[in-house]
Parts: structure tokens; C-alpha cells; sequence
């Protein structure tokens, strides 16, 4: 599985290159089109997979869903989720209309227009969100407990450092950071949920946290747009950096205290 991940890491920064490039020469209409031939393909080839061995689950699917549910209101997994949350926004938030700010602050330091900065995006793309994420998931024990104990304070501060010294290479540089943090500490999470949730209510806890988190991210993304028109982009990023970073300090807080244990990376220990 780590080899098939590498592999679709791999592929996705060469695509987002090409792609970036073909939109900088050719416009948009090109790499739409090839992206929407793609995703047709992929529908294709889900729909030819066949059901391997299914069986009638013995109890109906709604009374095992509400079951289900009860899981994520445990005191040591609702802790983990919405801490989870918590980084989710900070690293979305840090890229969030990032390629419009980044490009606006290489368009004026290169002296052209935003189209013109489109390849140049695209290789920070790849830098930022891809690429990283391979040294993520293989940290050591030491560095990945550190990634996980300090994502939710450090991804805030990196936003907050991306508006304040606008220099396209640091801000590739701490979106490089951001990364990495944030793929070893979801890297931990998703291991102590395997851990925590029983495998026979798995798959629909993990179900059910996602649509949870989908929605409080469309809340999040509601109010960052409303925000950035009202603001604008960069006053905005540093006003939800520093909302974010007194959630995450919070949560470090709690987890001295009443939080230490549900917070505690039990797979680690074993």
C-alpha cells in the first residue's frame, strides 16, 4: 500500500505540472478537458469493479449507523476528532486561495501577470502539497510524535509568517513545513483511530466523522470567503491564523490537564 502511495504521489506532481503549464500556455480549456476525460475514465473502472463476496449485514444498516455513531461521542475518540478538525482548517486555511496570493507576490516581484506565474505555481504546488507528504509518513517515532504534538500551534504560526514576510521562496518553505506537520500528525490520528474504533464499526465511524468534519470545513470555508471579500486575503489569513492558533493552544493546554489521555498516542506506546 505505502508503494501504490508513492506511486499516485508521484503521478499527481508530474499531472499538476503538466497541467499547470498547458493552463500557462494554452489556458484553461485544455487541462478542463483532459481532467474531466479522466475523472470519466475513473467512473468507468469503478463501475466494472464487481462486489466481491458480499453478505446481508444481520442488523439493518440505519440501526447500525446510529450505533455507529455513539463511537464518535466517546471521551477518547470526540477529543481526537475535533482536534483533527482543528489542524484540518489551519492546513486548508494556510492553502486556501493560496495560489492567487502566492501568484500575486511573484507576478509583482518577475514584473508580469498572474497567467504568467501559472507554470511557476504549479512547480510550488507540487513543492508544497505533494511532494512532502512522502516525507511525512515515513518520520521516525521521535519526529513524528513532535509533528503530532505541535501541528495544531505550528500550522497557524506558518500562515501567520506567510503574511507577514511575503517572500515567494519562504512562504514555499513553510508551505513545505506546513505539509509535512500536517501529513505525520493525520498520519497519527488515522493509526489511533484503527486502534480505538472496533473493526466491525470502523468503516461507518470513519464515514460519519468525515461527513462531521465536511461539514464544519463548509461552515469554515463560508466564513473564510465572506471574510477575505470583507478583509481581503491578506488580513484574512493572518485574523483565522490567529483564531486557529489560540484553538490550538487550547487544546495543548488541555492536553497538560482533563485532555492528556484521550490526546495521548496510545500505538506508540504499544
Amino acid at each position: 500500500m505505502k508503494d501504490i502511495k508513492t506511486l499516485t504521489l508521484i503521478s499527481s506532481a508530474f499531472s499538476i505540472l503538466i497541467g499547470a503549464f498547458l493552463a500557462q500556455f494554452y489556458g484553461f480549456t485544455l487541462p478542463l478537458t483532459i481532467t474531466l476525460l479522466m475523472e470519466f475514465g475513473a467512473l468507468l473502472t469503478a463501475l466494472s469493479i464487481p462486489e466481491y463476496e458480499f453478505k446481508k449485514p444481520e442488523v439493518s444498516y440505519h440501526l447500525h449507523v446510529l450505533h455507529s455513531a455513539r463511537e464518535l461521542l466517546r471521551p477518547d475518540i470526540l477529543p481526537l476528532i475535533l482536534i483533527s478538525i482543528a489542524v484540518t482548517i489551519s492546513i486548508n486555511q494556510f492553502r486556501q486561495f493560496f495560489e492567487p496570493y502566492l501568484g500575486e507576490i511573484l507576478a509583482t516581484d518577475l514584473g508580469t501577470a498572474l497567467m504568467g506565474t501559472l507554470g511557476l505555481l504549479g512547480i510550488a504546488e507540487v513543492l508544497i502539497k505533494t511532494l512532502p507528504r512522502l516525507v511525512g509518513i515515513r518520520l521516525g517515532k521521535k519526529w513524528s510524535t513532535r509533528a503530532y504534538e505541535l501541528a495544531p500551534l505550528a500550522i497557524p504560526v506558518f500562515t501567520a509568517l506567510s503574511v507577514l514576510f511575503q517572500n515567494p521562496l519562504f512562504i514555499v518553505l513553510l508551505g513545505v513545513l506546513a505539509t509535512v506537520v500536517n501529513t505525520a500528525f493525520g498520519f497519527n490520528v488515522s493509526v489511533e483511530f484503527q486502534h480505538r474504533i472496533p473493526s466491525e464499526k470502523r468503516a461507518t465511524v470513519l464515514s460519519l466523522n468525515m461527513i462531521f468534519s465536511a461539514v464544519v470545513m463548509a461552515v469554515f470555508y463560508a466564513l473564510y470567503g465572506f471574510a477575505v471579500d470583507n478583509l481581503g486575503l491578506n488580513e484574512a489569513r493572518l485574523l483565522f491564523a490567529v483564531v486557529l492558533f489560540g484553538i490550538g493552544a487550547a487544546f495543548k493546554l488541555a492536553s497538560l490537564g482533563p485532555l492528556r489521555e484521550p490526546l495521548e498516542l496510545r500505538h506508540l506506546a504499544e
